[in-house]
């Protein structure tokens, strides 16, 4: 496609040269430009190639249909500001965080680091303006046309016997915005965070409060949970019989991964570089975690791959190991704003080579 061509050739060398902080704010504000104007947004999506929309693409996930299945990450957008933005960039759907039950300054930047070409290091500590600032971003936008995720985390110190209170107030005051709702348990930048996906009675207490909360709104809304790349089989079997336990719908694969091995792959400057790696560089560990949770589950649980998806052969090869959903961040920074409809338009042309109608077809 020539406009992620001419984007890579043209408009990423000179993003390149900005601070990867300044160059995340700068999209942000452009996006929050397109909403004030709809002239804006239609001439974004005029400028966008339709014709790559195709009913092939649609997948089921949660219950819910999706026009495609590349969906945008938690992390991009984390105070729900930018979502008619994204949806004219053609996302089959987004998630907006993760929201924060109180505000929160993120860690002094820099904090979002290019450590090679197609993967990012971020120690970003979960900046957010909090669910009451969410919430008015997200009334003022309206219902979104497309599938709305909510991520949702915790305040750096939060107390163990309050965290599950603390997912669940988070769910209550967004509950008519999302249409699903996914469990940060997973980030490398808070203390202690990781430990949740390790602690089974933890999991299910907050399982319970929120499941609770919106069985007070009423109705059971899907619900994910958010889980590390880095985990061992033992811990992903735990999670595993939580879910079929509790009734959470499946497992978002993954978040960013703190492998060491990976940072000094990069080079020595970025051994022992506090943070978390996405894009190219997790695509391995990415696609194992995948292809282990639908062995361990019996492909029993609804599995949303994120990380490692940058192309063609990256998407296909997450699907094959068991993704129905293709969530990506760090391929869209590098990819530009015809990122979506570029892998959709590829996805399309793949199951025609393939001789194939329906994404649940690639095996």
């Amino acid at each position: 496609m020539k406009k992620v061509e001419a984007y890579q050739r043209y408009v990423w060398p000179l993003l390149e040269m900005l601070p990867a902080n300044k160059t995340h704010e700068l999209g942000l504000e452009l996006m929050q430009a397109w909403q004030k104007h709809p002239w804006m947004l239609e001439m974004v999506e005029r400028l966008l190639d339709k014709d790559f929309t195709s009913d092939k693409l649609e997948v089921v996930f949660g219950g819910m249909v999706f026009e495609n299945p590349i969906v945008l990450a938690a992390g991009f957008d984390k105070d729900g500001k930018v979502v008619r933005a994204i949806e004219a960039l053609n996302f089959g759907g987004m998630e907006v965080g993760s929201v924060l039950a109180k505000p929160q300054r993120g860690n002094e930047w820099p904090n979002i680091f290019r450590p090679e070409k197609g993967s990012l290091l971020n120690r970003m500590g979960f900046p957010s303006e909090g669910v009451g600032a969410v919430k008015q971003h997200l009334m003022e936008i309206g219902k979104a046309t497309k599938p709305l995720g909510i991520n949702v985390g915790i305040n750096k110190g939060e107390l163990l016997s309050d965290i599950p209170r603390a997912y669940g107030s988070v769910v209550s005051e967004l509950f008519s915005y999302g249409d699903f709702f996914v469990l940060n348990f997973s980030s490398p930048n808070t203390a202690n965070l990781r430990d949740i996906q390790r602690d089974q009675m933890m999991i299910a207490d907050i399982v319970s409060e929120v499941f609770g909360v919106m069985i007070e709104k009423g109705e059971r809304k899907p619900m994910y949970i958010k889980i590390s790349p880095d985990e061992s089989q033992e811990t992903l079997a735990g999670l595993i019989k939580v879910i079929r336990e509790t009734g959470v719908k499946g497992l978002v694969v993954a978040n960013t991964s703190n492998n060491e091995a990976i940072k000094e792959g990069f080079g020595g400057k970025w051994k022992g570089e506090a943070g978390g790696v996405s894009g190219k560089a997790i695509r391995e560990i990415n696609t194992r975690a995948v292809r282990e949770i639908k062995i361990i589950s019996g492909g029993e649980i609804e599995i949303a791959a994120c990380g490692g998806i940058y192309d063609v052969d990256s998407a296909v090869e997450k699907i094959k190991v068991g993704a129905t959903i293709l969530e990506v961040y760090t391929g869209f920074i590098y990819g530009g704003p015809f990122f979506a409809n570029w892998l959709n338009a590829g996805l399309l042309a793949y199951m025609e080579h393939e001789g194939i109608s329906n994404l649940s077809e690639i095996k």
